[in-house]
């Protein structure tokens, strides 16, 4: 069926003109079937002949800065954090949710455990170093002996001593690395009961 009507009309009114066309179907009796087969055939035909009239878009209002503020916190968060940024969570039902966030926990612990494996053998050879020295100290009656080094250790050692005076003069390490290069044992032994209290 051809468009009948030369403007658009609105929802509302392309619908009165259908129900008032229908009407007028009705009313044709034995006839009607020269039009179409049953009023509903007929009411679709009228219904798609009639143009609707666009919908006038809402102008959006202009955000307020609190909003912008929100939006650009937002946007640099998930640029920071990709797509680890957004909750999958936060929609889910209960059973669901705790499952993801196991699922999560999961995946980041595989992520960093060649990290902890790291921190922990670090700790270990830590503990079997002050282990060993206090060892040595219980057997030299609190004493610990420190061997001096000569070349080229003795100039090894020099060069990383006057590398930790430019950094820190005063930091432990500068000393040590300074009464090591200087064969001052006693210097020594001071500054590692110090760094060790």
């Amino acid at each position: 069926m051809d468009t009948i009507f030369t403007k658009g009309l609105s929802w509302g009114e392309r619908e009165a003109a259908v129900a008032k066309a229908v009407q007028e179907f009705d009313q044709l009796g034995e006839f009607s079937f020269l039009i179409a087969p049953d009023n509903v055939t007929y009411a679709a035909a009228v219904r798609a002949s009639i143009p609707l009239l666009p919908v006038e878009p809402i102008a959006p209002r202009p955000m307020t800065a609190a909003e912008a503020n929100e939006l650009d916190r937002e946007l640099a968060y998930k640029t920071l954090y990709g797509y680890r940024a957004d909750d999958d969570t936060e929609h889910l039902s209960e059973p669901f949710a705790t499952q993801a966030r196991l699922h999560a926990a999961e995946e980041f612990f595989e992520l960093t455990a060649p990290v902890r494996a790291a921190e922990r053998q670090a700790r270990d050879m830590i503990r079997a170093e002050v282990a060993t020295l206090f060892a040595k100290t219980a057997a030299n009656d609190g004493r610990v002996t420190i061997t001096t080094r000569t070349s080229p250790g003795r100039v090894t050692i020099g060069c990383l001593s006057k590398a930790a005076d430019a950094d820190d003069s005063g930091s432990p390490l500068a000393k040590l690395l300074r009464s090591f290069a200087a064969g001052a044992e006693k210097e020594m032994r001071a500054t590692v009961r110090a760094m060790i209290a």
